[in-house]
């Protein structure tokens, strides 16, 4: 019976460290994102290409 208790415990364990590491790589991500410039150079009037 304690096994079984064991076995749950390091599933919760690793639930939670999941949950973690997952919302601090989107807070990353949002981070990187406003640091980003989108920058574009348009080029109009020019046919045929």
């Amino acid at each position: 019976m304690l096994g079984a208790w064991i076995v749950i415990l390091v599933i919760l364990a690793n639930a939670a460290i999941g949950f973690v590491q997952e919302w601090r790589a989107e807070r990353a991500i949002q981070a990187l994102e406003t640091l980003m410039v989108v920058k574009a150079r348009v080029k109009k009037g020019r046919e045929g290409d």
